[in-house]
């Protein structure tokens, strides 16, 4: 609609004496909509793109819906609009709209008086920090939205915002941290007796491994399980993930095989976010292996997704990878200067992979163009 068409409408609409109440019969239909198509286990699940599709459709009339919940004052069909489009917001990549929705909604007066709802606004919250590169918000706002869980008092809830802050420990390497809430999110999610849930609890735990045997095992669990749930999405995030964590222990050929069963989950699923990440890890395994041709368009891969879809942590790995490149081929400055843009984007702890490249490809680098044009670089 041309939006003089649209302003015109609008004038209109306000100027009846029953525009109140179609505003709220417009905010009900579409709360409807977002809560059918908008639930994980629609997002996530096979059919997750014709449920995400079927939002697309009605994208305007949702924000129009949520919208007026925000400018009426209306806490809990706010929150119930941000909670169900949460999900769906971060599955089309629109990270600041979640982030700027939900500060909106959490603003509003009697938001504390839905415990429940709100924890799960935070968690969407919180997700969608981490592709915008604000990783020092992000764990601060896990641990509050596991207090509103707490607090609270529902099981389910509790399992997911507990298996978020699972995720987040590893992220972080704390592994003992992630193993305990992955453990507890386990607990509430079979107390709950949700299979999502509990597929979604052994995917952490699964992530907090110690040994590539406990990897192996784990993700074979996990998948399984997400399988027999129908979570799709996660059933590659999980094998994606399990490859990076084979690199990390150092077991590249079990990064190959969780990484080319990644592949494969992925190509029945479509979504660009997956195939990003699995660029990555498609690359670092090729750099490992020394096929540099392959690792060099994985990651130009990965750039280029990073940039289509502003995800700034894959921006970080790409070019770090291209930096690790170009250090094969005694392309040094280029390398420096790669590595410098790539830790300009680092938010997070370095880790195993990023220690292994620092030795095996940047220090022998480094030394070889000297240590003073490489810095300068």
């Amino acid at each position: 609609m041309l939006e003089t068409v649209r302003a015109y409408a609008a004038e209109r609409l306000a100027a009846r004496p029953d525009a109140e109440i179609v505003g709220e019969r417009h905010c009900e239909h579409f709360l409807a909509v977002a809560e059918r198509h908008g639930a994980e286990r629609a997002l996530w699940g096979p059919d997750g793109l014709a449920h995400a599709a079927a939002l697309d459709a009605e994208s305007d009339n949702l924000g129009a819906a949520l919208a007026w919940a925000v400018e009426r004052r209306d806490p809990e069909r706010a929150l119930r609009l941000m909670a169900a489009l949460g999900p769906y917001w971060r599955s089309r990549n629109r990270f600041a709209e979640v982030v700027e929705w939900v500060d909106r909604v959490l603003a509003l007066p009697g938001v504390e008086a839905h415990p429940v709802l709100r924890a799960h606004v935070m968690g969407h919250k919180a997700r969608a920090l981490w592709p915008l590169g604000r990783t020092a918000e992000q764990s601060a706002l896990v641990e509050e939205a596991v207090a509103a869980a707490r607090h609270a008092g529902d099981p389910l809830v509790l399992s997911q915002v507990l298996t978020m802050s699972s995720d987040r420990a590893w992220t972080m390497g704390q592994l003992d941290v992630a193993q305990a809430r992955a453990d507890e999110a386990l607990e509430y999610a079979t107390q709950a007796g949700d299979d999502w849930w509990i597929a979604m609890a052994c995917y952490g735990s699964a992530m907090a491994a110690p040994t590539i045997a406990d990897l192996r095992a784990r993700t074979d669990r996990a998948a399984g399980l997400l399988a027999t749930a129908g979570n799709v999405h996660h059933l590659t995030d999980l094998l994606g993930a399990a490859a990076y964590g084979a690199l990390c222990m150092g077991s590249d050929e079990d990064a190959k095989v969780f990484v080319e069963r990644a592949r494969t989950a992925s190509n029945r699923f479509g979504r660009y976010y997956g195939w990003m990440m699995l660029e990555g890890n498609l690359g670092l395994v090729a750099l490992f292996a020394g096929d540099t041709g392959a690792a060099r368009d994985a990651f130009r891969e990965e750039l280029r997704l990073s940039r289509e879809l502003v995800v700034r942590p894959f921006a970080h790995e790409g070019l770090m990878g291209l930096a690790a490149v170009a250090t094969t081929d005694a392309e040094d400055d280029r390398a420096a200067r790669l590595r410098g843009a790539s830790e300009g984007l680092r938010d997070e702890p370095i880790d195993a992979v990023q220690e292994r490249l620092a030795t095996q490809f940047f220090a022998p680098a480094r030394e070889r163009h000297g240590a003073d044009a490489w810095d300068a670089a």
